[in-house]
């Protein structure tokens, strides 16, 4: 179910309390986006549960009120949802989301003179999804000057997921044994079967770990059963 409750966190009390506005709120959505300028709080657009909106309103924290904000020039948004806003000097630039399909418009509200400007560029945005991948791209607009694409490297995960399967200190073969004595310990049967297989699959290795010669002082018989259905 959406929702549209309003909350205030005060962090001096450490207490969420409800906040009574006056005035129409926002109809109940998610993947909106909400910033603040100066005294009030701003959410543009998102999802309301049947059709995706482009409505705009403010709340004011001095008079506790809701409010449409008055736009006098300029083309809005189309309505959308999963957008990425972000309040600079004097205005709220909003990039992207999905209006039907994956955008990557910018538009510009400029608060002291309440109109919209598009932009043909790029706001500061790094991964996202654009309807058939995950991305990790890093684009970077600097305000007031041209548009520029950041080199940022290639992701290294994989060849760092790579390093710490092949780590020995995270392998199973280390700690196969430790796993057993605590299988059995506890009378984990299926547990215990399952690393009593694996031991014998692997036995040349496991058996000289310190966790295999830690098991061999401290439960002999496991070396026993071991060595027997080998």
């Amino acid at each position: 179910m959406r929702l549209n409750d309003f909350y205030e966190y005060n962090f001096t009390r450490k207490l969420w309390s409800v906040v009574l506005a006056i005035g129409s709120p926002p109809s109940p959505r998610d993947r909106h986006v909400g910033v603040v300028y100066k005294d009030s709080f701003y959410v543009f657009a998102g999802f309301d549960g049947s059709s995706r909106v482009n409505d705009f309103l403010e709340y004011n924290f001095l008079t506790q009120k809701w409010s449409t904000v008055v736009v006098n020039a300029g083309i809005p948004p189309t309505p959308r949802h999963s957008h990425a806003a972000v309040v600079y000097d004097k205005s709220m630039f909003c990039f992207g989301g999905y209006d039907g399909s994956y955008r990557n418009d910018f538009h510009e509200f400029n608060f002291g003179m309440s109109d919209v400007l598009q932009h043909c560029n790029a706001l500061i945005i790094f991964g996202g999804y654009d309807g058939s991948s995950r991305l990790n791209d890093f684009k970077q607009f600097r305000f007031g000057q041209d548009e520029f694409e950041l080199d940022i490297p290639e992701s290294t995960i994989i060849g760092d997921l790579r390093k710490l399967v092949n780590n020995e200190t995270m392998s199973d073969i280390t700690f196969i044994a430790s796993v057993l004595h605590a299988a059995d310990l506890h009378n984990a049967g299926v547990l215990r079967d399952q690393c009593l297989t694996f031991m014998l699959n692997n036995f040349d290795a496991v058996t000289k770990t310190l966790a295999f010669e830690e098991m061999g002082r401290t439960n002999v018989d496991l070396v026993f059963e071991l060595l027997k259905r080998r």
